[in-house]
């Protein structure tokens, strides 16, 4: 059977775009993630810049050594520990930031951050997000403000009010028996005594007779010891 003639027109605009398609900076790039892909080379994580600042003050601190952990799925997928890849070290800058590359992600699933500083507690903790992005802030805890966080933390617990006030009560209470615990220094009992006192008095005085003697049955503390007014009472005169 005889060939068909030949298209010299068709033949070179199809050679035009194969060219095109094959060679042109964009379709490399795109080759290229695609091979990077097939073969496993890419994980999940999303490179970025992250910051450290201090929890009480809320400034930036530079000098401070970050520890990224780069950690990837195997076959299990999501439902397995990610396995350790490679670990990461970074120097923060005098703003506090810090940059993990495109080259540094690969080939990582999630990120585990870590941060280190002289004069504060060990590992620091995250503001959140996706596992597989560096966190926006790493905040570290100055050895002078452990206590200080921990009882912003307890206050917290016990923030907002109920309809119930044998529950708020209770609440309130047992936040401020783990606060007194943890405060050591004029400046944390200060706290607690801004944070509870006239709160636990001004609930306590809302109760009646029988929601009293209720209260006072129910156990505090993680349940060491039950509650008992007179130590609000006993603390705030102090």
């Amino acid at each position: 059977m005889p060939k068909p003639p030949l298209n010299a027109d068709a033949a070179h605009k199809d050679a035009e775009s194969v060219s095109s398609l094959d060679f042109t900076p964009k379709m490399r790039w795109i080759h290229f993630g695609l091979a990077l892909v097939l073969t496993g080379c890419v994980g999940m994580a999303k490179p970025g810049v992250g910051l450290v600042v201090d929890a009480e003050t809320q400034t930036p601190i530079p000098g401070a050594d970050v520890t990224i952990e780069c950690r990837r799925y195997g076959y299990g997928g999501l439902l397995e520990e990610p396995g350790l890849v490679k670990t990461i070290t970074r120097l923060t800058d005098e703003q506090g930031a810090y940059s993990v590359s495109l080259s540094d992600a690969l080939p990582c699933d999630v990120f585990g951050v870590s941060a280190t500083k002289q004069g504060y507690a060990r590992g620091g903790f995250n503001d959140g997000g996706r596992p597989s992005e560096i966190p926006s802030r790493t905040f570290l805890v100055a050895f002078a403000d452990v206590n200080i966080v921990k009882l912003k933390f307890l206050a917290s617990l016990a923030a907002g009010s109920t309809s119930d006030s044998r529950f708020e009560y209770r609440l309130a209470y047992d936040s401020f028996v783990q606060s007194m615990k943890v405060a050591a220094n004029l400046r944390e009992i200060a706290f607690v005594k801004d944070h509870y006192c006239e709160r636990l008095k001004s609930l306590y005085a809302r109760l009646s007779e029988s929601d009293r003697a209720y209260v006072s049955t129910l156990w505090a503390a993680y349940g060491t010891e039950k509650i008992d007014h007179r130590n609000v009472e006993r603390y705030c005169e102090l």
